[in-house]
């Protein structure tokens, strides 16, 4: 079996020095990357959200009670409000985005619904809270559950550094932000390669988190540009 071996090449196996996001540069051990021409890897475009197009015939009926126990209000919006919740069948705690009562019954407002819950669901990328569920309840009330996501959001950060508050001067650094900067530029970067739109990106939809995480929030007014829906 040895002398079946063979060593791996000097410039594959010798770890490679890589840029960090914060200025450091960090060594890898990793295969080499073969690109085709244009510079972008083949998998990047491979897939695009795909918009289902009925309404929620498929979204499975059940009161959301049995798994999640509804907490604190976090935020409310013009379609719905986003609660903290606690998954009991996992013990994790979660962010639950329910429709408005009164715009739950309107058709129009349960596609935009189901059209964000979807396009999040489907940009798996770091800087995106993943979806974790999507359903309804027995009155046909939708709701959605995603990562809840702790921290601060730059708009906030940007008004305290405005008035000179000196604990969010030590807490956000120049090059602190400009490398929350770095990596939404990048999940819009994401995201168009995936053929979706944000179009609501602004400080008060991005969240810095506790651990150094940077998030995107807030994609219910995202336009996917395969939507048979767009006009040509």
């Amino acid at each position: 079996m040895a002398g079946n071996l063979r060593p791996r090449s000097a410039d594959t196996a010798a770890a490679s020095p890589v840029a960090s996001p914060f200025g450091a540069r960090t060594l890898v051990d990793e295969e080499p990357t073969t690109l085709p021409r244009g510079g972008v890897k083949s998998d990047t475009v491979a897939s695009t959200p795909t918009l289902v197009t009925g309404l929620d015939a498929d979204l499975s009926s059940a009161d959301p009670a049995t798994r999640y126990e509804t907490r604190a209000l976090l935020g409310e919006g013009g379609m719905g409000e986003v609660r903290q919740a606690h998954d009991q069948h996992i013990g994790r705690d979660v962010a639950m985005k329910v429709i408005r009562t009164a715009q739950g019954s309107r058709n129009d407002f349960r596609a935009r619904f189901l059209r964000e819950a979807r396009v999040q669901g489907q940009l798996e990328h770091p800087a995106v809270p993943p979806v974790y569920d999507l359903g309804q309840d027995a009155a046909g009330s939708m709701f959605f559950t995603m990562r809840r996501v702790r921290g601060e959001n730059l708009e906030s950060v940007l008004e305290r550094l405005k008035k000179g508050d000196p604990k969010a001067q030590a807490d956000y650094p120049r090059h602190r932000l400009l490398a929350a900067f770095a990596r939404v530029c990048l999940a819009a970067h994401y995201a168009h390669t995936k053929g979706v739109v944000h179009r609501d990106l602004k400080p008060a939809n991005v969240m810095l988190g506790d651990f150094g995480e940077v998030y995107v929030l807030d994609w219910g007014l995202a336009l996917v540009l395969t939507d048979p829906a767009l006009p040509k």
